[in-house]
């Protein structure tokens, strides 16, 4: 999960940005879905989800180019030390993810 504070002005951008991560993530191997969220209410904050089938698709998602620019280009339209990562497991023995 990411969570962040657009710049002012950039909120556009932000979600624009995160919906072509999402989409991006999507088209990946090991990608069970991806999408932006966006806070209800007057606060401007963002979110983007990914389930990935194992850790290592997710990695080898963050590192190929096109999502090293979309990331590079998000932090330009973030509040400085607004964005925060999370990774969380899913610890669930009736859950297929084949």
């Amino acid at each position: 999960m990411s969570f962040l504070t657009p710049k002012a002005g950039q909120e556009l951008r932000a979600r624009e940005l995160l919906d072509l991560l999402a989409e991006c993530h999507r088209e990946l191997p090991g990608c069970l879905t991806s999408y932006t969220l966006a806070a209800v209410g007057r606060s401007h904050r963002l979110s983007r989800v990914a389930v990935w089938r194992h850790p290592r698709c997710a990695n080898a998602a963050a590192t190929t180019e096109h999502d090293l620019v979309l990331r590079s280009e998000l932090r330009l339209a973030v509040v400085p030390g607004s964005d925060e990562e999370r990774a969380f497991d899913v610890d669930d023995p009736d859950l297929d993810l084949s």
